[in-house]
């Protein structure tokens, strides 16, 4: 046995035979270290001329733009393994990533991915295993109060899955408008909802919306609309409609002798009509 080293590398060296066993063993190492790399490599006989080794390397930049490579192999008789990793930034914060990895020369799994940090954080994926379809992986999201955007998708066992969720706010002459959506996908089943809400002085506008099979039948769905008129002569105005063919309706103004949003000092008149396709029964 003996052994070797330096600042950055060092080499080990055994050999060991047992003479009433008829059984011999070698084991040769070479290990080497610096600042970017490292490697090592591993080498062993037994068994009266069987040998197994192994090898593994790892090459890192640390500074910008950063990359990063792993390999590493392991070979006896009979079987032959393979792993190799490399992370590297494309752009400031953005980022390549893959996997790849071997059992056997039919056994293969891999991952490639990217991330982007800019304008949005995104990301985007796919894995491919030996005994499963393909799966797709995105997503991005922008946390933006004003303009936000998220989407998470997957594709896997041949079907899409989805959720995709969005907001607007944005300020308008004496007012703001402000509208979201959401769209959920699941095998054959698709879900959406919107919704906007408008204030421009006194009025206020919103309108909401969902369908629940929106893709084999869009006239699944409720929707509700109202206008609300916050003056001294306030009406509201308000329309529900339902799968298949319900609504109701609701018409109303008012008048304040003096004037207040939500309150008044003196007489109120007004009047309100309802319709609606409910029937009541006692």
């Amino acid at each position: 046995m003996y052994l070797e080293a330096n600042s950055c590398n060092f080499i080990t060296h055994l050999d060991l035979f047992l003479l009433l066993q008829d059984w011999d063993f070698a084991l040769n190492t070479n290990n080497a270290l610096s600042r970017d790399e490292v490697t090592s490599t591993v080498k062993v006989q037994y068994d009266t001329g069987k040998e197994a080794n192994f090898d593994l390397s790892l090459n890192k930049k640390m500074s910008s733009p950063l990359k990063m490579t792993a390999v590493a192999n392991l070979e006896y008789p009979g079987r032959k393994m393979t792993y190799e990793e490399t992370l590297e930034e494309t752009e400031p914060g953005n980022y390549n990533h893959n996997l790849k990895m071997q059992y056997d020369p039919y056994t293969t799994f891999e991952v490639d991915s990217t991330f982007k940090s800019q304008p949005r954080f995104e990301v985007m994926g796919s894995i491919k295993t030996p005994s499963w379809q393909p799966i797709t992986i995105e997503g991005h999201l922008k946390p933006d109060l004003k303009d936000f955007q998220s989407r998470a998708f997957i594709h896997a066992v041949g079907q899409p899955h989805s959720l995709d969720l969005s907001w607007q706010h944005r300020p308008i002459r004496a007012g703001f408008s402000s509208n979201a959506e959401m769209e959920f996908q699941y095998h054959q089943q698709k879900v959406t909802a919107n919704g906007q809400l408008t204030k421009k002085n006194s009025q206020i506008t919103s309108s909401f919306e969902t369908k629940w099979d929106a893709l084999k039948d869009e006239s699944k769905r409720i929707s509700v609309t109202s206008e609300i008129e916050a003056s001294a002569a306030p009406s509201v105005q308000v329309k529900a409609t339902w799968w298949p063919r319900s609504f109701i309706e609701v018409n109303g103004n008012f008048k304040n002798e003096k004037p207040g949003y939500w309150s008044s000092y003196g007489d109120v008149e007004g009047h309100l009509d309802v319709k609606s396709s409910l029937r009541f029964v006692s």
